[in-house]
């Protein structure tokens, strides 16, 4: 009787609120979040431009494509295992995950460690291209330092993946943002004293620390241990096997750019040009922002509950993304190089011209929904096919453009090589009665009214 009693006089639950809701909630959050984090980015850029000369930002750009491809081809899906996971909040599982994502972390920075070393040999030997950023001395000593932070972040609590299964990003996205504003403060304080590369390097790792640290002590959830389940390990393994080679082709599509640029481009050059993409990635992160934790959430918890509705949804998701990238699209266009002579000095005034190339590589990151709703329905496959051709493409166009029309070519390449992929995508879409034509067709005058804005905003300015 006393245990009915107790059970009783238990307060009561609230009502858990619908996907729809959820979903809004959510997506607001993300959306206000990048939004600041992205306002942060600009704020940092236009500090540290001043502070730093550009070879430095090409520096900085081959040492972070170096950690984020090393991260990447370690990927094996903890993350997205978690949230589609129906054994997604059971304390041995989450356990299980932290603990591989801890022991991955030290991986990554020792692979980036030793890939250091083998720059810095080469660059005692002579063998690295002279004149490019290859050739920078400081290049390896920044990429094991930055690296570091990887081996930080692998210690992040598993109670933020779960508050992205349940769609409850307020308290993740104030630790991100705060987190950032944490690193900056550090960055231009020692910036500003030193004039020097490696406040940059403290501002990257100082980020993690404060991270992960919120993970652990302001979000609610189980607290992770040590521990290896193998009946966890071997579903987590399961499902990542096909997360592990998307991650892997998706991460030197996605970086490869760099890479190859940085054996024909000064570091000079290779700084205005990582300008360039980072303002034309401020709506591209947006992308990953909705697509790799709302939408990926949201499929997945209507792929396990409700897959009727997937097609409903895909659709409800796509039509004001789509609008939002083609008219962000048309505006870059329209006026990038505007943007550039506002916001830099004369020194990165090329950058105005290379924004306006990337910004057509917005009409392809749209199909990024895409390759989520096929991680949720249990395609991953499908998303590994879409990077193949991804880094087939790019390694045939950037040489080849590069050498016929010279570095604008090669930037056109890195605009359009994802062209062939969405094409894929589109007849994977179709398998799966998530295509339609008319669509496709309806939201491209989006681009129009985005550079119509953009034009305006131009003319205005210079009038």
């Amino acid at each position: 009787m006393s245990g009915l009693a107790s059970e009783g006089s238990l307060p009561p639950q609230p009502a858990k609120l619908s996907l729809k809701a959820r979903t809004l909630r959510a997506g607001g959050w993300t959306v206000g979040a990048h939004v600041a984090g992205q306002g942060l980015r600009l704020i940092s850029s236009l500090v540290m431009t001043r502070i730093l000369v550009p070879e430095m930002f090409g520096v900085m750009a081959i040492a972070i494509v170096v950690q984020v491809i090393v991260a990447l081809l370690s990927d094996i899906g903890l993350h997205q295992a978690v949230v589609q996971s129906p054994r997604g909040h059971e304390p041995e599982f989450l356990d299980t995950a932290w603990s591989m994502q801890v022991v991955r972390g030290w991986i990554i920075w020792g692979v980036c460690v030793l890939a250091s070393v083998v720059l810095y040999a080469l660059g005692r030997s002579a063998w690295a291209p002279v004149g490019t950023v290859y050739g920078v001395a400081v290049l390896p000593w920044i990429i094991a330092s930055t690296s570091f932070a990887s081996a930080i972040m692998g210690f992040t609590s598993t109670k933020a993946i779960t508050a992205n299964r349940d769609l409850d990003m307020r308290k993740v996205t104030l630790i991100e943002l705060i987190s950032q504003v944490a690193g900056l403060l550090l960055m231009f304080a020692i910036g500003w004293w030193t004039r020097s590369i490696w406040s940059v390097v403290a501002g990257v790792l100082l980020v993690p620390l404060v991270s992960v640290s919120l993970s652990h002590l302001w979000l609610p959830g189980h607290d992770n241990r040590f521990r290896f389940d193998s009946g966890c390990v071997r579903a987590i393994v399961s499902f990542g096997r096909w997360i592990f080679v998307s991650s892997a082709l998706g991460v030197l599509a996605a970086n490869g750019d760099r890479l190859l640029l940085g054996v024909w481009l000064s570091a000079a050059t290779l700084g205005v040009y990582a300008i360039a993409l980072n303002l034309s990635t401020v709506v591209d992160g947006l992308a990953y922002k909705l697509f790799g934790t709302v939408s990926f959430a949201v499929f997945s918890e209507a792929a396990r509950t409700s897959p009727a509705r997937l097609r409903e949804l895909y659709f409800r998701m796509r039509l004001p993304a789509d609008v939002f990238f083609l008219m962000a699209a048309g505006f870059l266009f329209g006026a990038a190089q505007l943007i550039v002579d506002l916001l830099y000095d004369h020194r990165y005034a090329q950058a105005g011209a290379l924004l306006q190339i990337l910004s057509f590589g917005l009409f392809f990151t749209r199909y990024n929904l895409s390759c989520n709703t096929f991680v949720a329905i249990g395609k991953p496959q499908y998303q590994s096919m879409v990077q193949v051709v991804n880094i087939v493409a790019m390694v045939v166009l950037i040489p080849l453009l590069y050498r016929l029309y010279g570095v604008n070519g090669a930037i056109w390449a890195v605009a359009l090589y994802r062209a062939p992929s969405s094409l894929l995508a589109v007849f994977f879409n179709t398998r799966h009665g998530l295509h339609s034509t008319l669509f496709e067709f309806a939201v491209l005058p989006a681009w129009g009214v985005g550079w119509l804005l953009g034009a305006g905003l131009t003319l205005l300015v210079h009038r």
